[in-house]
């Protein structure tokens, strides 16, 4: 991923011993999904985090995501966030992003290894939310879109 390098390791930031586990941006879903990220931000992305949720996030995570979040949207400038769970046999992970024009993305990435079905959802949202008792991210107002041309142009 080409934006990997300039990210901040904020997930890092936050290991604890109990709540959501910070992971590392590099299993991101498949190489596709990978490239789908990399046309909605840039290297200049600020990343507020990708964590693992088999726990209640810790109050500290919380607050540091929110903080994360609520600083970039402020600013005006793209952010990225990401979670992953599991569900039934799904491993599942979303992204929510903010890309430098300013649109509200919801990237979701869906595998299923006992019926060896992967899915990749990309939606442009009015808004994505946060919930932040949970972490758990979805959108409002969403429809499957294409993604932006290289370059975010």
């Amino acid at each position: 991923m080409r934006w990997l390098p300039a990210l901040m390791t904020l997930g890092l930031a936050c290991a604890e011993a109990r709540g959501a586990t910070p992971i590392a941006w590099e299993v991101i879903g498949s190489e596709e999904f990978q490239a789908a990220i990399d046309r909605v931000v840039s290297i200049d992305v600020v990343d507020c985090g990708f964590l693992e949720i088999t726990e209640k996030p810790t109050a500290d995570q919380i607050r540091a995501v929110r903080k994360c979040i609520e600083d970039a949207k402020r600013r005006g400038v793209e952010s990225i966030f990401a979670t992953s769970h599991v569900s039934g046999s799904k491993y599942i992970q979303d992204v929510f992003a903010i890309s430098a024009s300013g649109e509200r993305w919801l990237l979701t990435y869906d595998n299923d290894p006992m019926a060896d079905i992967e899915h990749i959802l990309l939606r442009r949202c009015a808004a994505v939310s946060v919930d932040w008792k949970t972490l758990r991210i979805a959108g409002v107002d969403c429809a499957e879109s294409e993604l932006p041309k290289p370059g975010g142009k």
